[in-house]
């Protein structure tokens, strides 16, 4: 999924955070980017954090399901269930700033 915002975008924001410049000089009319920075460092946002516990849960019904298809099992419910996981993860991480170099 495409993010929000490109990091260029994310590294003129960030850098004039404390400014007071409104949002739409740095995202112009895309809700999408409007969204991710309106959500931005608030307490009812999302973090990288969220998408880590995301993926872990889907990473163990990934071999849950293969656990059950190994015994011949049908793994749909646990299949679906990872597939949703990922996509939520995916539009959440598409939403937040890029990770920083370490």
């Amino acid at each position: 999924m495409k993010p929000a915002l490109t990091r260029e975008e994310w590294e003129e924001y960030l850098k004039d955070f404390h400014t007071g410049l409104p949002i739409s000089s740095v995202v112009g009319r895309n809700p999408h980017a409007v969204a991710a920075l309106c959500l931005h460092l608030q307490p009812f946002g999302f973090a990288r954090e969220d998408v880590e516990i995301l993926d872990r849960v889907a990473t163990g019904l990934g071999f849950q399901a293969m656990d059950l298809e190994a015994k011949g099992i049908s793994s749909k419910f646990e299949r679906d269930r990872q597939d949703a996981l990922n996509s939520l993860a995916d539009r959440i991480e598409a939403l937040l700033p890029p990770e920083q170099n370490p």
